[in-house]
C-alpha cells in the first residue's frame, strides 16, 4: 500500500482502497500518539496523506514471530520529515495492531497536526506497512 504514496498529491481511490482491505483487518487499531484509531479513521488518515502528496517509504521490516514484526518507516511532506519504528501483530495475512516502539512516542505528536519536525537519527514516529 504505502508504494502508493509516492509524493504526488492524489485522491484515495480505489487502487488505494482495495490495497487498504486487503491489508488491514477489520479490527485493525493504530495506537497513535496514546489515540487508538480503528481502521475508518486509519484509513482518513491515510486519505489525508493521499491528498497532501505524502511520501512514505519503508526502511525496515524485520520478523520478529509468527504474529509480530518491526517496521522502520519515513514519512515526507511539505509539513513533515520524519523518521520511526513500530511494533506489529498479524492476524492471519492482515494487520492487527500497530504499536509505536517506546522511543517512537513522542513523535506521534508530530503527526495528528502534522506540524514541521526534522528528522534526526533517533527521531521516531510509528507507520506500518
Amino acid at each position: 500500500l504505502f508504494t502508493l504514496f509516492d509524493g504526488v498529491p492524489k485522491p484515495f481511490d480505489e487502487e488505494m482502497n482495495k490495497a487498504f482491505e486487503a491489508l488491514y483487518h477489520q479490527d485493525f487499531v493504530h495506537n497513535m500518539d496514546g489515540e487508538p484509531l480503528n481502521k475508518a479513521q486509519w484509513r482518513e488518515r491515510l486519505n489525508t496523506f493521499a491528498e497532501t502528496g505524502t511520501r512514505i517509504l519503508l526502511l525496515k521490516f524485520e520478523v520478529k514471530d509468527e504474529v509480530h514484526f518491526e517496521a522502520g518507516i519515513r514519512v515526507i511532506n511539505k509539513n513533515i520529515d520524519v523518521v520511526g519504528y513500530s511494533r506489529g501483530t498479524i492476524s492471519g495475512s492482515t494487520l492487527l495492531k500497530i504499536e509505536p516502539d517506546e522511543q517512537s512516542k513522542s513523535s506521534y505528536a508530530m503527526m495528528p497536526g502534522q506540524k514541521v519536525f526534522l528528522a534526526e537519527e533517533h527521531s521516531h514516529i510509528a507507520i506500518a506497512q
